[in-house]
């Protein structure tokens, strides 16, 4: 090295130091890549470098060696070759993570989830649940269940009530039983007193109905109803026994009967208390909405397309990702990682466009949401096969990604960059580690040196 690249400060230094004999340093590759790195940073950072000059491998050297940490070399180390190896980390891990919603060894696996759907969500929908088998139903619905429900007259809340002193008796009748109610009046009270005191009598009953006040205006008000059950069982009555409590109020008014679903289930008429129909021993559960008009609907119980068609975008999205890290940081990464990543897609890339998955030529990746749609509603199994086999997109990716997350570094990192070890030597020192190796180690054994992993190597 010549002393001329040295200050006067630092040739003092260096007469005052016994440093070993070096070998000759030859790793143009790493001072290439990494000038080359450097220049299209500064590119980036401040445009055209135009009267810019970039330090030579001897200056990259020198500071290397004598500058105070961290050094030049160190810098452009973290700055390129760590950014790619941490990128290719997460982009691996991404892999992996999307890969695993999808594998046939995941116990809440996409592929394991199945969904409800219909040919008119308004009329029919509905859910499933674990164990649920596929299935396809026709189902015509007729009438919808519903509750009684009874809405007394529009009345004055200040007015009298028009009823006579003394005690008013009715009786209310429900499914849960009957009984005899009285109301007790001074002959005197307004609509709105008459009302209140009717529908507390109906709630302290405990006969499964319900009275409220309904006020349509800030001076009118009206005695509302209504049973919590529907079906035709869930009928209730009111009659007057003594007075005209029940005619004046006009709680014997009923606005919605009580009636029970009739629906017609691949060609069985059925009738229900309640608008829901739970199928497969329960695993299957509908909800009837509305009236299909003689319409037969159509009800498939299958895998979940939503959840299968999200977690495919996701592990085709990722892949895409670590294409583009390994395309971006080729001078970086091992050889064999970058062909290793290129045969899995290229064997998988025919039974991919199968699915609608399209592979580029630097292996991105694009899913075609119409086209996966279409080969789930006709050949689901061989969406599944391409996917989850054993030699499918899920596995081959997932397990590359998972190997590429817990290999040692040197694995993936191009040797120029990354030694395959670091010397054994029970007190390694710079100064050692710089006469023995090659540049690569020194900026390798410098980025632990500099901290980052100091206890496992010092």
């Amino acid at each position: 090295m010549s002393p001329d690249l040295l200050s006067p400060e630092d040739r003092r230094l260096a007469a005052a130091r016994e440093l070993p004999r070096l070998p000759v340093l030859n790793d143009s590759t790493l001072l290439s890549a990494l000038a080359d790195a450097e220049l299209e940073q500064r590119q980036m950072d401040h445009g055209s470098p135009f009267g810019g000059r970039l330090p030579t491998a001897a200056q990259l050297v020198a500071r290397a060696i004598w500058d105070a940490p961290p050094t030049e070399l160190h810098l452009q180390f973290q700055r390129h070759v760590g950014n790619a190896l941490s990128g290719l980390a997460f982009a691996a891990g991404s892999v992996a993570a999307a890969a695993g919603t999808l594998s046939p060894h995941n116990a809440f696996s996409a592929f394991r989830q199945v969904a409800v759907s219909s040919s008119d969500r308004g009329v029919v929908e509905g859910e499933a649940f674990a164990g649920a088998r596929s299935a396809s139903y026709a189902m015509n619905i007729v009438r919808l269940a519903s509750a009684q429900e009874n809405v007394g007259e529009l009345l004055a809340g200040e007015a009298p009530a028009g009823l006579g002193a003394g005690e008013q008796t009715f009786e209310l009748r429900t499914r849960v039983g009957t009984k005899q109610l009285a109301v007790t009046f001074a002959g005197a009270e307004s609509n709105e007193h008459m009302l209140a005191q009717l529908a507390a009598s109906i709630n302290q009953a405990a006969l499964g109905v319900v009275a409220m006040l309904v006020r349509p205006t800030a001076s009118t008000l009206q005695l509302a109803i209504t049973t919590g059950d529907s079906g035709s069982s869930s009928a209730f009555s009111l009659i007057d026994l003594d007075g005209g409590l029940v005619r004046v109020s006009g709680a014997s008014h009923t606005v919605n009967e009580a009636q029970d679903a009739v629906y017609i289930l691949n060609e069985v008429r059925t009738t229900s208390p309640r608008n829901e129909v739970s199928l497969q021993a329960g695993k299957v559960r509908l909800t009837l909405r509305g009236v299909s008009h003689g319409v037969a609907q159509t009800v498939s119980v299958g895998p979940n397309r939503q959840a299968l068609a999200s977690a495919l975008a996701e592990l085709v999205s990722a892949i895409s990702q670590l294409a583009t890290i390994i395309n971006e940081n080729r001078r970086y990464l091992a050889r064999t990682l970058i062909d290793d990543f290129g045969a899995i897609v290229d064997s998988l890339r025919p039974r991919l466009q199968q699915i609608g998955v399209n592979v580029g030529g630097e292996y991105e990746m694009e899913l075609n949401g119409p086209a996966f749609d279409y080969v789930l509603d006709n050949s689901p199994e061989l969406a599944e096969s391409v996917v989850t086999a054993p030699d499918g997109l899920a596995q081959r990716i997932g397990q590359f990604a998972a190997e590429v997350m817990s290999a040692p570094v040197s694995r993936f990192g191009a040797p120029e960059f990354i030694p395959p070890m670091l010397p054994r030597t029970s007190h390694p020192t710079p100064q050692m580690i710089l006469a023995s190796n090659t540049l690569s180690a020194l900026l390798y054994a410098h980025l632990f040196a500099q901290g980052l992993f100091i206890n496992s190597v010092f």
